[in-house]
């Protein structure tokens, strides 16, 4: 216990000293929205991090619930992953190792094997956290039983590193059949649902499927080249690397009509360097930071 309260003061001692003096005005956005940026948990409440500190896994139950009742987020992003037995989980790594006891992927075990194992972060997280991996249909029947009404974001992780490129493009397809049946059976409410992915065979696939979701694409590389294909093919949003985007690719896909999502901003002048290149949606890692900038 002593050791969590020094850790508590030195964290406390960090947040005084550390004061940014760049400020941030919303009225400086200009996006699709008339400037109003959605503010999205992303898997929650971000990554673990000493600073600030979080020591909740990404797309736990705890970080996703903190997201949207104490943050009052606008929405949350998972990352979802599918079992051998074709069932869904929300796990954010490649490799069960990173964050848990378990080995190699979540492709490797079924259902049972996986759900309700716990996180294991090493200390000092675990001296705060004593999360488990949840399914999708937990968090839908969380979410419908609160009076939030949030959006959800879910990046559909469809290629694992345990498989076969032949296995694993089954699997991109079967993800996406599973997942979509899912929202069905849980009669959520699908105009809160944006389904990402960045294969665009996949993004295509979905709308084909006219399932009544949003979709985006999401752009590692070569953004210019994307804009026609994505345009196109009527995909309404993109999802972009902050380190890709800036204000004027921001303003080229607005023009087409494209909202821009971005990611990241773990601390307060990164969420004010996000802001500056013009999204319409920002999944940030430190939800206070940018309900500071954009709400009060």
């Amino acid at each position: 216990m002593k050791k969590s309260n020094s850790l508590i003061l030195l964290l406390l001692s960090i947040l005084v000293f550390e004061q940014s003096c760049e400020s941030f005005h919303p009225e400086e956005v200009h996006n699709l929205n008339d400037g109003k940026v959605l503010r999205i948990g992303h898997g929650g409440l971000g990554f673990v991090s000493l600073y600030p500190f979080n020591p909740y896994p990404a797309n736990s139950f705890k970080a996703l619930k903190l997201a949207l009742e104490e943050y009052k987020a606008d929405g949350i992003e998972v990352d979802l992953q599918m079992t051998a037995d074709n069932r869904l989980v929300l796990y954010h790594d490649n490799y069960l190792d990173s964050k848990t006891h378990l080995k190699n992927c979540v492709s490797n075990y079924d259902y049972d094997e996986i759900v309700g194992k716990e996180y294991k972060l090493g200390i000092p997280y675990d001296w705060f956290q004593g999360e488990k991996i949840i399914d999708l249909d937990s968090l839908l029947t969380y979410v419908k039983a609160t009076n939030l009404s949030p959006l959800i974001h879910i990046d559909i992780r469809h290629f694992s590193h345990c498989l076969s490129a032949e296995e694993n493009e089954v699997r991109m397809y079967q993800i996406v059949d599973e997942l979509l049946g899912s929202l069905m059976r849980n009669n959520f409410p699908l105009e809160k649902v944006l389904l990402n992915s960045s294969s665009f065979e996949l993004c295509n696939y979905i709308m084909r499927k006219e399932a009544r979701v949003d979709v985006s694409f999401e752009i590692n590389i070569e953004v210019d080249n994307w804009i026609p294909k994505v345009h196109s093919a009527g995909i309404k949003y993109v999802t972009i690397k902050p380190k890709l985007l800036d204000q004027k690719l921001s303003e080229r896909w607005h023009n087409l009509g494209i909202q821009v999502i971005t990611f990241g901003g773990a601390r307060k002048k990164w969420n004010i360097e996000l802001l500056r290149k013009n999204p319409d949606i920002i999944q940030t890692d430190h939800l206070s930071s940018l309900n500071e900038l954009l709400l009060e």
